[in-house]
């Protein structure tokens, strides 16, 4: 593999990474942490058996952290369609 080819994929991961991998982490931990646990993920959670990790993480940081409604509900369907 030549050093452009090796540049060009690099470059490619670096994009996927920045433009999918960090908007749908930082959409999914605002559903995970402030959404209401009325949610099919929630159900999903408890059959992983994860529900006590979810529910350790959204105790210990949702009560320190006051988000105004707007990003809650709608800036993960904005990062995820940008």
């Amino acid at each position: 593999m030549s050093i452009g080819l090796l540049i060009n994929y690099m470059s490619n991961v670096l994009k996927l990474f920045i433009h999918v991998v960090i908007p749908m982490i930082l959409g999914g931990f605002l559903y995970i942490l402030f959404r209401e646990e009325s949610l099919v993920m929630f159900d999903w959670f408890n059959s992983l058996g994860i529900e006590s990790s979810i529910h350790y993480f959204r105790e210990n940081i949702n009560t320190n952290i006051h988000l105004p409604k707007w990003i809650v509900y709608s800036l993960p369907d904005g990062i995820w369609i940008y």
